[in-house]
């Protein structure tokens, strides 16, 4: 017979799935017999395998059993956080607390508002949770965001690094270099990190590093090795940083080595030392002589994990867009993306261009080269929005009311980006209030150019 601390051991060890089934027979062996502990960490491990909704059943189950219980409360709101009952989790992580302070529950409250356009509320309870527990700096970390968001750089680069401490971000070490502190003169490898979004954004320090170091390697995604050695023809270019084990690396003459994100810490500390100009092209550079304006569009971006929810909307929200005298190409590379335009021009008779084999391209130097032959590019929040602004194509970025850091809590404009033109949804706005405005401004666009 499975025992309780064997169960345990497996779980802390990493074995879920195997320690769900000793919970299980656990329970089954007391039928009718409440046992608070057993449902609590069989919640939990519910809720690590990804069972959520059967996971918060078992752990209202064991608040009911041990209204005391303060963890359940804690993993039951994280429940209700996933399932972006956002109203629900407060409410839930708020009774936890009424049973006495717990760093825990203030981080999860502190964790809920990140990326919800409310940066000072999480910060208001990162510092709640660190002032019980002052070193915490899984915490530290994530009130890093709060400050990238909110402009304080110099600031948020720190914190933003411990997430290579506390296993919240993967960090790779090249030979035995030691990590770049900003010093000139070094020869430095800089790999990148995160999704092909994030590191076309930040590839936009790569000219500032070539200016104070001896050299510059950069380990990049394989995706974009061919866009970054083309744009940056005096840096060696290595698409392996998918890799672990890279033959080049036992012949590199570098000095140190740091994340891409890392070296932010070193230039990116005011708004003034964000360029915003171009640092990208495409391999060729199409003359823009017809007279309807080229427009990109997506509608669609992110996982669940990364708020695809407040981020996406079905395709037809556009049509006020797709109504103007353009000519209108698809950016959309998620999977159900050609299916929707077939739906599309059949429900309203309106043809998107999509070339599935250029936007879903495994080498994204085909997608770059695309968008760098448009005049606008219209999208939510997605790669296509760093693709289109590195490149100086005009670009118009659908902006959530929740949004992620690097796109701020207020204003048209991002120092990322000089092209970049931010429409913002306001809170509790629906996704076609938000089109309108772009599309009469889409309108007077076009008709500029007709009188031009």
């Amino acid at each position: 017979m499975t025992s309780f601390a064997e169960a345990r051991i497996k779980h802390e060890r990493g074995h879920v799935d195997e320690a769900v089934k000793m919970y299980d027979e656990l329970l089954n062996s007391e039928v009718g017999k409440v046992n608070h502990e057993v449902l609590f960490f069989y919640g939990t491990a519910l809720y690590q395998h990804g069972k959520v909704g059967l996971a918060a059943i078992v752990l209202k189950q064991c608040i009911d059993a041990r209204p005391t219980f303060q963890s359940a409360f804690q993993n039951l709101g994280n429940c209700y956080r996933w399932a972006t009952d956002y109203e629900g989790a407060e409410e839930i992580y708020k009774a936890g607390l009424e049973l006495g302070e717990s760093a825990d529950l203030e981080a999860c409250l502190g964790g809920m508002w990140i990326n919800r356009g409310n940066p000072q509320k999480a910060l208001y309870h990162y510092e709640r949770s660190l002032a019980i527990e002052p070193r915490d700096e899984l915490v530290k970390f994530n009130s890093g965001f709060c400050h990238l968001e909110m402009g304080d750089w110099k600031k948020g680069w720190p914190l933003y690094d411990l997430g290579y401490t506390t296993g919240a971000r993967t960090p790779r070490q090249y030979l035995n270099l030691p990590i770049w502190q900003g010093e000139p003169g070094k020869t430095l490898i800089v790999w990148g990190e995160q999704g092909l979004g994030d590191e076309i954004m930040f590839a936009s320090l790569i000219p500032d590093l070539q200016k104070i170091c001896k050299r510059v390697i950069f380990d990049c995604h394989p995706r974009l090795k061919q866009t970054f050695k083309r744009c940056f023809p005096d840096v060696e270019i290595h698409g392996t940083r998918k890799n672990y084990n890279v033959e080049w690396v036992s012949k590199t003459d570098a000095d140190v080595h740091c994340s891409i994100t890392s070296a932010a810490r070193f230039l990116r500390n005011e708004d003034k030392d964000f360029p915003g100009t171009p640092y990208l092209f495409p391999a060729v550079t199409l003359p823009k002589r017809h007279k309807r304006l080229r427009v990109g569009v997506t509608w669609a971006g992110g996982t669940k994990g990364t708020h695809a929810h407040a981020r996406s909307f079905p395709v037809e929200t556009l049509l006020p867009i797709l109504d103007q005298d353009c000519d209108f190409y698809s950016l959309a590379y998620h999977k159900n993306a050609a299916r929707e335009l077939c739906e599309l021009e059949e429900d309203h008779g309106i043809h998107l261009i999509h070339y599935p084999s250029v936007v879903e391209a495994e080498n994204y130097d085909q997608t770059m080269n695309f968008i760098g032959g448009l005049d606008l590019v219209i999208t939510v929040c997605t790669t296509v929005h760093h693709a289109a602004n590195a490149m100086g194509i005009p670009t118009w970025t659908l902006v959530p009311s929740e949004p992620a850091w690097r796109y701020g809590t207020k204003g048209t404009k991002t120092v990322w980006y000089d092209t970049a033109t931010l429409y913002r949804q306001k809170k509790g706005e629906a996704w076609d209030k938000v089109i309108e405005r772009v599309a009469k401004d889409l309108q007077r666009l076009t008709q500029e150019k007709v009188a031009a």
